[in-house]
């Protein structure tokens, strides 16, 4: 017993995943052992570490992806518990670093289930998904390093302090697993290499966002960034290197005083032998945010910082966060372009106003060498530049800064912002300063097909020798491609972004559809009727995101259209679910939404929505992008719908070269991503009520379709009146939530600590804690019985029966209120819920608020 105690002890202080490992650990036993019983106690601890690390990963895949078996309700239940798998994964995290002495580095794996009954481990991505990290090549391995972020579901927001490194050659090879990706229902990707999670023991930089790295001789170098929950908003100023060769973190201590002010959303660097950090951002609870444009550089080789100082009358950018800086390889220039600011409105009671810039700088470093400070060279905006953008990705490869996706705000009447996002790819030329889009190109085959059939005349021939001149270098851009002026784009809407993501997951499991209204000369509806919706889907082209031919549709494409078009033949039109739920009253509306259009998800049988494959990365901000060589690796970012943001985590990959396609590596799990911010009284949502808590009416979705047949006046009316019906309702069933509660302790005496059991007592621990009370009243019981002539001195009881009768009056009153305390402890989560629900939406002003700075 005394050994058995031990392994358990020692167990549960040792990490999970240290199966072999030990030697770092004190031994909690000091008795001397033969060697057979040592050797018996290290297997069975060592069984016993195993099978508590298979557990853990099982419970870390399971809260990603689920299990391929499930069906559709164990789907729900897994999803509605998501963010409460998330919060275990961060606490089993935080516990497994208590004792750590010594790195750990553990692969990351996912746990599917298979036909046999068994779960099979493949390699994945790193889950949750995160925003405003930060992603550094490291050119000596070619790995690619991620660190830090955050991901907001509605709620809360998670910070993270992980370091993951991500191989994307490596592979390993694992049985069965061809035959697993060819059977399932998932989208066939390519190798995503081998992602592996970096465990270091203290010191550690504690958790952050919007922050910078860099790397320089065998080791990262983080700084800054901020640190943002409902209850915590605080930004840093520290200094952190990270030990490629040790795997360790160090805490850096300039010797000099200085260096730049806590901050977030700034850019950093590194020329020669210093880190080159400018810009940021800055807010505190009791001070209104600002925006830097100073110029800090640390110098790696004598570990001090230089403060650049400027004259008033220099030529300086603008204070900024968020914006583009890279540097000319081989040259002693970076270039700066774009940000996102807020200035002071001079008009008394007037707020700040936002500027999103479209400028670009170039700052000469040279002097550095010299111990003079760097200047800067505003610059003319020339070619095809992408439209006033914030948000935006970038990159350098050889002699281009690429620019990926982005935002364009537009304020409106009552501080209302109208947001498109983007998908499109620039190239800042740093040797020519000119702007160019980076369109797709035509795939070779093609380009060999119309030489073909153009050869037969001189336009061909000459054609032929322009693509062939074209082909020779493609790396470079072509003249006849040069344009003047502001670029094209076609960015997704509010409309289009609800059209195409038009379900999620709430917080209590239920489906919620965003409410779209229909045009007014869109006769669609009419068509839908007693049809389906495959003439729908083939009249919405999906979007190409860049003005190029991508080529043909290939077979994989077609058979998931197919699939899209079986998913939208289920979908019957509002009006007749709506009639046939007149007819019967007892038969549910179950909406399902017109799904032909979407280019991002679909629903499945019971449902849900899925993903469905696409051509090129969805438009976002806030995304991490990375050259290796020739190819670009473009991971995660932001996306919102509305009010509601969507942590993007899948990656793809361009040939930079070639520039004919993406190519998707990881489909990432945005569909299925749980958002708790949705409120039962939002107009913009219709919710299925499938879940374990929804407040919402099969007949309040049927009021709202009906709605829609109103007038203008009529809707305004029945939009008003719903509300103060939902309120009064709220209002209500709070009200009787007290009421009920303070009845039962009235009548049941529950304020009496004596004679009622405390939260999950068991009865063995409520007798223990009031047996003296019991025994007293079992003495009293006694008493009056005998003065009642009910029993006579001869049958006195004994000490230890007197002991029973008072634990039998303890049990009585035990049986007795179970039943009440389990509805007492239902009514108080309710209160609870409420309670949380009123945070929430103080969180989301607050995370809103924070957000201002686009990172």
């Amino acid at each position: 017993i005394t050994e058995t105690l031990q392994i358990q002890i020692i167990s549960t202080l040792e990490p999970p995943s240290i199966i072999k490992d030990k030697s770092h650990y004190k031994m909690a036993k000091s008795k001397k052992k033969d060697s057979a019983k040592k050797y018996a106690l290290q297997a069975r601890k060592e069984a016993k570490s195993d099978k508590k690390a298979q557990k853990r990963m099982r419970k870390e895949q399971e809260a990603q992806n689920g299990s391929d078996n499930d069906d559709g309700e164990s789907n729900r239940t897994n999803t509605q518990n998501d963010m409460d798998d998330i919060e275990n994964l961060l606490k089993a995290y935080q516990k497994q670093n208590l004792e750590l002495s010594s790195p750990i580095i553990e692969t990351i794996y996912q746990s599917t289930a298979t036909e046999a009954g068994g779960d099979n481990e493949t390699l994945a991505f790193p889950y949750p998904p995160r925003g405003n990290f930060t992603f550094t090549l490291c050119p000596t391995s070619n790995e690619i390093y991620l660190f830090g972020g955050e991901y907001y579901n509605g709620v809360e927001n998670v910070i993270f302090d992980e370091l993951l490194c991500w191989n994307p050659d490596a592979k390993i090879q694992q049985e069965n697993h061809d035959d697993d990706v060819k059977n399932s229902d998932t989208i066939p990707q390519q190798n995503i290499g081998i992602w592996k999670r970096i465990i270091s023991p203290q010191p550690r930089p504690p958790a952050r966002c919007s922050h910078s790295t860099v790397y320089y001789n065998n080791a990262l170098y983080v700084f800054g960034g901020e640190f943002a929950t409902a209850d915590n908003y605080h930004h840093y100023k520290d200094l952190w290197k990270f030990d490629m060769k040790t795997n360790q973190w160090s805490e850096i201590k300039p010797r000099n005083r200085g260096g730049p002010s806590s901050r977030s959303g700034h850019r950093s660097l590194v020329w020669r032998h210093y880190m080159i950090i400018f810009g940021g951002f800055f807010e505190a609870v009791r001070e209104a945010p600002r925006w830097f444009n100073d110029l800090y550089v640390y110098d790696f080789s004598n570990n001090s910082w230089i403060e650049c100082s400027y004259s008033k009358l220099a030529s300086l950018p603008p204070e900024r966060s968020a914006f583009n800086f890279g540097l000319f390889t081989g040259t002693d220039v970076a270039y700066v372009s774009g940000g996102f600011s807020k200035i002071k409105n001079p008009a008394p009671g007037s707020k700040a106003e936002g500027i999103v810039y479209t400028d670009s700088w170039a700052l000469h470093l040279k002097n550095l060498e010299q111990g003079k400070t760097p200047t800067w060279e505003r610059l003319s905006r020339k070619g095809e530049y992408p439209s006033q953008r914030s948000g935006t990705s970038c990159v350098t490869w050889k002699n281009k800064m690429l620019v990926f996706g982005g935002v364009q705000d537009e304020e409106t009447d009552n501080h209302k912002v109208c947001s498109v996002f983007y998908d499109d790819l620039f190239a800042f030329d740093m040797d020519r300063k000119r702007w160019f889009k980076l369109s797709l190109k035509k795939k070779g085959g093609e380009r060999r097909r119309r030489r073909k059939n153009n050869v037969d005349n001189e336009e061909g021939e000459e054609l032929e020798e322009l693509e062939i001149q074209r082909d020779d270098d493609e790396d470079d851009i072509d003249d006849q491609e040069i344009q003047d002026g502001e670029a094209i784009s076609n960015g997704w809407d509010l409309d289009k972004l609800r059209e195409n993501m038009f379900a999620f997951i709430d917080a209590e499991g239920n489906i919620v559809y965003e409410k779209i209204e229909p045009d007014e000369n869109d006769e669609e509806d009419k068509n839908l009727s007693g049809q389906n919706l495959d003439s729908v889907h083939e009249e919405s082209e999906p979007d190409a995101g860049y003005e190029a031919d991508v080529g043909d549709t290939s077979e994989q494409n077609q058979g998931n259209m197919k699939d899209t078009k079986e998913s939208s033949s289920v979908s019957v039109s509002i009006s007749d679910q709506i009639l046939a739920s007149t007819k019967d009253p007892t038969r549910a509306i179950s909406f399902v939404p017109p799904v032909g259009k979407s280019e991002v998800m679909r629903l499945n049988r019971e449902g849900e929505p899925e993903a469905v494959s696409r051509n090129i990365p969805l438009p976002r901000i806030s995304a991490q992008v990375v050259v290796r060589g020739n190819t670009m690796f473009l991971y995660g970012g932001i996306l919102e719908v509305g009010d509601r943001e969507v942590t993007l985590d899948d990656c793809w990959s361009i040939d930079l070269h070639k520039r004919e396609e993406w190519t998707c590596i990881w489909n990432g799990s945005m569909y299925k991503q749980v958002w708790k911010g949705a409120e039962s009284d939002n107009e913009s949502y219709i919710s299925t009520d499938r879940g374990t808590g929804g407040m919402e009416s099969d007949d309040e979705d049927e009021f709202e379709e009906f709605e829609d047949e109103l007038d203008e006046a009529a809707k305004a009316e029945a939009k008003a009146a719903r509300k103060a019906v939902r309120k009064e309702a709220k209002k209500e069933k709070i009200k009787g939530i007290r009421e009920e509660i303070k009845e039962l302790n009235e009548k049941l005496s529950l304020d009496n600590v004596h004679r009622t059991p405390q939260a999950e007592e068991d009865l063995a621990t409520f007798y223990a804690r009031t047996a003296t009370f019991w025994e007293q009243q079992a003495s009293e019981m006694i008493a009056n019985e005998m003065a009642t002539n009910s029993i006579t001195n001869n049958d006195e009881l004994s000490r230890k029966e007197m002991k029973r009768e008072g634990f039998n009056l303890a049990r009585e009153r035990y049986e007795e209120l179970k039943p009440v305390l389990d509805r007492l402890n239902e009514l108080g989560s309710a209160q609870q819920e409420t309670e949380e629900k009123k945070k929430s939406k103080k969180a989301s002003k607050k995370k809103k608020s924070s957000k201002d700075s686009r990172r």
